[in-house]
């Protein structure tokens, strides 16, 4: 959560760190919304709306960034995947790793509840795209 009344500058740069440091596979990023009858909307220290959200778009611009990095890692490799639903938008399998990253990949045979192992051929910004392998 980015813009939490008194959040100071030096406060979101430690959560720029923080998060550096971490390397988060994902992360469920928001900015505090005022509601009125709490504690924290009677706080001092405010924080104005445009400074939140230039706050979130740097967090969630770094995390995107880790996200990227992290799936061209992948690219070459052959891991093991749950096989959880047919995407039918996409006309393919998908299910995720042991680490929870989302793989999408094509077969002739209904594998939902199965682990399959896949080769990962490309990145699809936050999931990956693999071809199975018998």
């Amino acid at each position: 959560m980015v813009g939490f009344p008194q959040e100071s500058e030096e406060d979101f740069l430690d959560t720029i760190s923080l998060v550096k440091y971490a390397d988060f596979n994902g992360a469920f990023t928001f900015v505090y919304s005022k509601r009125n009858g709490t504690v924290a909307s009677e706080m001092p220290g405010q924080i104005e709306e445009a400074v939140s959200q230039k706050r979130i778009m740097t967090l969630i611009d770094l995390q995107n960034e880790i996200n990227r990095n992290q799936s061209n890692k992948y690219v070459g490799k052959t891991i093991e995947v749950l096989c959880e639903d047919f995407d039918s938008k996409k006309n393919c399998y998908m299910g995720r790793d042991e680490f929870g990253k989302m793989v999408y990949f094509a077969s002739n045979k209904n594998l939902i509840g199965e682990f399959v192992m896949t080769k990962i051929t490309k990145t699809g910004g936050m999931s990956l795209v693999g071809e199975l392998i018998d």
